[in-house]
């Protein structure tokens, strides 16, 4: 099991961290050998021990006390005592260098798998994210990768050296006393199969359960949190907090159970080591006379209390391993649709933008969209052309497929029918290039729990802003008054998810932010619906004073906003029924003028 658990992360682990899986194998190895010459010394040393009145060396190690000059039994007892002392003290010091270069290796695997998985699902098509929950991306991320890395690795690793300790020093004993090892041995290997079939099958089940407890208690917590002014409201934290108590006393449990499995064999092997030694007692005495059958005892129990570590953490080991295969399963299912992804992108992203090369217009040619969990098409047919400095808005009642066509801009969709073109090339074959021309403001902006500076310069590092740029996109928003209330001004903190800040004041940091950018292209989607009017006017004009340099494409629904734009595209059950200017489509469309005379009618 454990072999199989370092072959499905191998792949995962970067070139240091595999260098320093084998060197750990290596000084494994080196251990091993060094335990096996301890127990070996550990049988001659016996058989001194029992003879120290006598001067005269046993005839079986006088080839060895010829060898070392050595005419004494006191002095060769001495001489073979430092051999197994420092046998052991050069060993521990290997396996204390072992520990310390793993658990190197397994935390940095670890840190690097958890950015390697959130860079994945940052640059996931937004059809991933449509129908995955955020909080099973957090938990592989958080708890996943801590399993795998910090717990599973870090034992199975050591766990290898264990297994070759175990293996070398049976091979000795097997060698020195082949009757007694192989009554031992059998005695052993038939409890370890006994302990591993009794909980195998309950620890296994226990790991997939304790994945879909801990995705679940992440999400009650995530969704009641952002819900928290509806639950006081109504009233209703006792049914959240139930909730959560249910998962977590079922997590509770499972983990439970997975903990046992780590616990028991320490117990379990204590008792088996006491019987085994009683058994192979029995059988050295009564096959060998007294003085040998005691050295033989002696190490066999020496073999057994060295031996007890290694085989209690190799099954602790195994336990963290069979917690660890089901996240193991979520991080490989998650990294191969991510990689496929990622290549897919790669392979078709053969025409980007040259850095010179301005945007000219966006084309949309016969587009239609469908999800797959509707069998209607979200988009169907639609065709439209926007040229740069053009200032186009899309209207239409909820449903009219407008925002889609807004993720369509975006790059975010890929259509199944037509084509979305930029500057006479599929959007597809210069994704990333496009994406770095636009700026995006949604309906519900998303806010760091970062200073003001931060949340503007989204993404830069904090020591690459540009401070006298943020401040003018504050500014060009109407929001420097605001910042400047704010203890630190631009370097203060609007609190998490924006908690400092009003509806209106978020939409406007969005804004602010997209400035910040430069952006050629700008994209909103409901940026002002938040504003009152006096400020929403003023924002307007700061996109009108932006003038031909910047496109902009949006979504509005406000009759203040759409008479502003230059052009008006409706959307009616996934296609356009309507394109003009406001005055245009207001004498010769009802749909369109029912919009804009009744501007609080449904129309997100």
């Amino acid at each position: 099991m454990i072999i199989r658990f370092l072959r499905s992360i191998w792949p995962t682990l970067e070139a240091p961290a595999r260098r320093k899986v084998l060197l750990g194998a290596l000084v494994a190895t080196v251990v091993a050998v060094l335990d096996a010459v301890g127990i070996t010394l550990v049988l001659p040393l016996a058989t001194l021990m029992t003879q120290l009145d006598s001067d005269e060396i046993p005839s079986q190690l006088d080839g060895l006390a010829d060898r070392l000059g050595i005419t004494s039994t006191g002095q060769l007892a001495t001489v073979l005592a430092v051999a197994i002392v420092s046998c052991f003290v050069v060993k521990g010091l290997l396996a204390v260098t072992m520990l310390r270069s793993t658990l190197t290796s397994a935390l940095g695997s670890e840190a690097a798998m958890a950015g390697r998985l959130l860079h994945g699902y940052l640059d996931a098509p937004l059809e991933f994210h449509l129908h995955r929950n955020s909080a099973d991306l957090q938990r592989t991320i958080h708890d996943a990768t801590r399993r795998v890395y910090q717990e599973a690795l870090v034992a199975a690793v050591p766990a290898l050296g264990d297994q070759l300790i175990l293996l070398v020093v049976s091979l000795v004993l097997l060698i020195v006393a082949p009757v007694e090892a192989m009554v031992g041995a059998a005695f052993m290997t038939g409890l370890v199969l006994v302990y591993r079939r009794t909980t195998a099958r309950r620890a296994t089940a226990s790991s997939d359960e304790l994945v879909d407890a801990g995705r679940r208690s992440l999400q009650y917590v995530a969704q009641a949190i952002a819900s928290v002014r509806e639950v006081q409201l109504s009233g209703r934290a006792d049914q959240f907090a139930d909730e959560l108590l249910e998962v977590r006393q079922t997590a509770a449990a499972r983990q439970r159970t997975l903990t046992l499995t780590e616990m028991l064999p320490r117990y379990y092997l204590e008792l088996g080591i006491v019987l085994g030694a009683g058994l192979v007692g029995a059988v050295a005495f009564r096959r060998n006379d007294p003085t040998d059958a005691v050295a033989l005892l002696a190490l066999f129990l020496a073999a057994a209390l060295r031996l007890l570590p290694s085989l209690n953490r190799t099954l602790v080991a195994e336990a963290k391993v069979r917690a660890a295969l089901p996240n193991v399963a979520a991080i490989q299912s998650d990294l191969a649709e991510l990689d496929a992804h990622r290549d897919d992108q790669a392979r078709r992203d053969v025409a980007p933008l040259g850095d010179d090369e301005r945007f000219e217009v966006l084309a949309l040619d016969g587009v239609r969209v469908t999800f797959r969990e509707r069998d209607e098409p979200v988009l169907d047919g639609v065709s439209l052309t926007v040229r740069r400095g053009e200032h186009v808005v899309f209207v239409g009642r909820s449903g009219s497929g407008k925002t889609t066509a807004l993720n369509v801009v975006l790059g975010f969709f890929d259509p199944e029918a037509g084509t979305v073109e930029v500057n006479g090339a599929e959007v597809a074959t210069r994704r990333r290039s496009w994406q770095r021309r636009l700026a995006y403001v949604p309906q519900d902006v998303a806010l760091l729990d970062a200073p003001i500076a931060a949340n503007v310069a989204l993404g830069v590092p904090a020591a690459e802003i540009d401070r006298a740029r943020v401040t003018r996109a504050i500014a060009q928003v109407q929001l420097d008054e605001v910042v400047a209330a704010i203890p630190g001004d631009i370097d203060g903190s609007a609190g998490e998810g924006g908690a400092r800040l009003s509806g209106g004041q978020r939409q406007r940091l969005g804004l602010a932010r997209a400035l910040y950018q430069d952006p050629e292209v700008l994209v909103l989607d409901e940026a002002t619906s938040a504003l009152d009017a006096p400020t929403e006017a003023g924002i307007l004009d700061v996109l009108d004073d932006l003038g031909p340099e910047v496109t902009i494409v949006a979504v509005a629904h406000r009759a203040q906003a759409i008479r502003r734009f230059g052009r008006v595209v409706v959307f009616e059950h996934g296609r356009v029924v309507a394109d003009g200017t406001v005055d245009e489509l207001l004498r010769t469309d009802p749909a369109f003028a029912e919009l804009v005379l009744h501007p609080d009618d449904d129309q997100p």
